[in-house]
């Protein structure tokens, strides 16, 4: 059957090192590339029988991949962080570019070989850091935004990397035919975008009108593909026109709907990358060079580590973000690989030579993980030797700590374990009602736990807001109903900035009420409740401070204690303090 077969074969084994990987809790990217490793040397390739129209698929994953992110990419996104990262991500990429390449170069490569290596393992993988760090609970902390900062201007490096890196050949005989690339590239985008933003908008509200959901999906597979050819045309890299259309396909209004469209399309010729990639992996080169292969990958972690640490000291981050970094950010990225091949199509990097970087590349993946985790316990041993301050900007644990005698039966929570709820914690210590040890905060997660006792008592189901995934409701299963606590909430909305100060009010059963309107509407309903009782056992009325509006929650006791998605709670008399 030809491709037919070649196709069904590695979608086949490509779903299997997929589901192996996802039982290891590794990225599916290291499962396709194990399939690919056993299809192609260790069985001698005998059950695909054109290699090279796979690998001219695998053109196509690239492409797709590169246009997904375009669309994906926002400045919005790195605007909290965009000091360190569209400053220091250039800085950071140069120096490992350089100190990578003059590494190899005592391997004998030439230099255009040695820049190609040096700047494809100046990527870090923006999979695995956000999968190593949804696995720890640390998105939403800023060491995590930082992190994701600079992995999104990474992604955004690889343009000038697909434009400088295949002209590099030309440094020996002079700049003339880089400054043309370069000059090229330059009229190209500008092109693109001043065109590109009329044109490309208004013809994809037109094919919208129309709502033929396959027409769209045509019009815009049709967009990436067709730009990515006309940069071909006129000698740039087929990726990187097809990166651009993402880029400007992004500022229309239709950019989401296009991204969803295309992301099955672009996981489907993604996996056909990734299994040609292990490919062309040499188990027998690996075997004989495991040397080589493992001193060169522990090189380019201690230098990455090292530089992301440094860097982020040097732009004012302190405590667990440079630790953090260093061990989470050190491996070669996905994105290293579309470098690799576009070297190795364009004659810049050998076989074996490919075969090094990507065996450095799998070494430093799989070792991610692992490594990660020693973050908090080295951190900790530093605070014990007094190496570092307490982490202020940092998330707590989410471990539920024993109590003291003080506080048996008094919890307090918080969703997501993000920033709001870092700040909230050394003030519950500070003042006596938390009965975690510093660091450690136990968290309430919205998700499944809340849904199920919410329908049980009639209050409907909800969804789980801006919190954690459903399936992770481990810590708030043990805030039963008849447990009652009223605890600190991350609150997307102006009220968690009045509320940063505050104490967590354990009273009575849970039971099913609703709350609507914003946080003064909130606090007037408490002032006029007919319970006018307040939680009992006091003598006075309570008031809560409700940050957001519209969500299904829990009241506590009697009253206006509300226990909601996205909501503070506190006394009044904290929502008077400021930080």
């Amino acid at each position: 059957m030809g491709i037919a077969s070649d196709i069904a074969i590695i979608v086949i084994a490509g779903f299997l090192g997929g589901l192996a990987a996802q039982r290891l809790r590794q990225p599916l990217v290291l499962g396709y590339i194990v399939a690919g490793i056993v299809l192609g040397p260790l069985t001698g390739q005998a059950l695909i029988t054109d290699q090279h129209q796979v690998e001219l698929l695998a053109e196509i994953g690239v492409a797709l991949m590169l246009f997904a992110l375009g669309l994906e990419f926002s400045l919005g996104d790195l605007r909290p962080v965009r000091r360190i990262a569209l400053a220091g991500t250039p800085i950071q990429i140069a120096i490992i570019t350089v100190t990578a390449a003059a590494a190899v170069r005592f391997l004998g490569w030439s230099w255009s070989a040695a820049l190609w290596f040096g700047a494809a393992v100046s990527l870090s993988s923006t999979m695995i850091v956000v999968k190593t760090m949804q696995a720890q609970g640390r998105l939403g902390t800023l060491s995590s935004r930082v992190m994701i900062g600079m992995l999104l201007a990474q992604d955004l490096a690889v343009v000038p990397m697909l434009i400088l890196l295949p002209k590099l050949g030309g440094l020996e005989k002079g700049l003339p035919e880089l400054a043309f690339a370069v000059g090229s590239a330059v009229v190209f985008l500008g092109l693109m975008l001043v065109v590109g933003l009329r044109v490309v908008p208004p013809l994809m509200a037109a094919i919208s009108r129309w709502n033929s959901r396959e027409l769209f999906l045509l019009a815009v597979t049709a967009l990436g593909l067709g730009v990515g050819y006309a940069t071909w045309q006129v000698g740039l890299s087929f990726a990187f026109g097809a990166l651009v259309a993402g880029l400007v396909l992004s500022e229309s209004e239709h950019s989401h709907q296009a991204l969803s469209d295309i992301i099955p399309l672009r996981d489907l010729f993604g996996l056909l990358f990734f299994v040609s990639v292990g490919m062309l992996l040499d188990p027998a080169y690996l075997r004989a060079n495991l040397p080589v292969v493992f001193g060169l990958a522990a090189l380019v972690s201690l230098l990455k580590a090292g530089v992301f640490a440094g860097l982020s000291r040097a732009f004012g981050y302190g405590n667990v973000i440079p630790l953090a970094m260093g061990l989470t950010m050190f491996q070669v990225g996905e994105l290293s690989f579309v470098v690799a091949r576009v070297g190795v199509v364009g004659g810049h990097l050998d076989q074996e030579q490919y075969s090094l970087l990507l065996s450095v590349a799998l070494v430093t993946m799989f070792a991610t993980p692992p490594i990660s985790r020693l973050t908090a316990p080295l951190y900790r041993r530093l605070r014990a030797r007094g190496a570092e301050r307490p982490a202020a900007d940092h998330e707590p644990r989410a471990r539920h700590a024993g109590q003291s005698r003080r506080h048996r039966g008094r919890r307090h929570g918080g969703p997501g374990r993000g920033a709001h709820v870092a700040r909230i914690g050394p003030a519950l210590r500070r003042r006596g009602t938390g009965p975690a040890p510093p660091g450690r905060l136990p968290v309430v997660r919205r998700g499944h736990g809340l849904r199920r006792r919410r329908a049980a008592h009639g209050a409907g189901g909800g969804g789980t807001g801006h919190g954690a995934p459903a399936d992770r409701d481990r810590t708030g299963d043990r805030n039963r109903t008849g447990r009652g606590a009223a605890g600190p909430y991350a609150a997307p909305r102006p009220a968690h900035r009045r509320a940063r100060r505050h104490r967590c009010l354990p009273r009575g059963p849970l039971r099913p009420g609703r709350v609507r309107g914003g946080a003064a509407e909130a606090r007037g309903r408490a002032r006029n409740h007919p319970s006018g009782a307040g939680p009992p056992g006091r003598g006075r009325r309570r008031r809560g401070a409700v940050g957001g509006g519209g969500a299904a929650g829990w009241v506590v006791g009697r009253g206006a204690w509300a226990l909601a998605p996205a909501q503070v709670f506190t006394r009044p008399r904290y929502l008077r303090r400021r930080n």
